[in-house]
């Protein structure tokens, strides 16, 4: 935290939360799900923490988000965030890396070295010096092999 004076107030926060909030819920429970937590989350905040006194600015923070930064909020991206794993991977002597038990090729001039791979939900990128060498859809279980023809050694192309 860039301000550590501040943390007081920020575990303040965490507490209010705490001890308004969430007595007698429980989200842990058969049935419930992120979508109930989520709503059961802006009704406490449109109808309890929202519209007590604030202890430092005096205000509702309702009534101040609505003043000041609602009409200052963007909208969301048309597409979601997808996250990525990166990590260093080994091109192997058959011209494969291995991610979670699956093979992906790499073109056949970097075999034995290590790539950067960068692996989403449907793709894995492979990277030399920060130079993307190869892109492959996500293997779909498993043992699969992706190949790019490309990547095999010309007298392998072959048969």
């Amino acid at each position: 935290m860039a301000t550590p004076q501040h943390k007081g107030k920020v575990e303040a926060g965490v507490k209010y939360i705490k001890g308004s909030f969430l007595p007698g819920r429980n989200y842990g429970e058969i049935g419930c799900n992120v979508t109930h937590a989520n709503a059961d989350v802006v009704e406490w905040i449109k109808q309890t923490a929202g519209q007590r006194i604030h202890g430092t600015t005096r205000q509702k923070p309702m009534e101040r988000f609505e003043a000041t930064e609602h009409a200052l909020l963007q909208p969301l991206p048309a597409q979601a965030f997808d996250p990525a794993v990166w990590t260093e991977l080994k091109c192997h002597r058959d011209g494969y890396v291995v991610f979670e038990h699956s093979y992906y090729s790499v073109p056949f001039r970097w075999v034995e070295q290590r790539v950067t791979v960068r692996v989403t939900a449907k793709r894995v990128e492979l990277y030399m010096q920060h130079e993307r060498i190869a892109t492959h859809s996500r293997a779909s279980a498993p043992g699969q092999r992706i190949t790019l023809p490309n990547h095999l050694l010309p007298y392998k192309a072959l048969s």
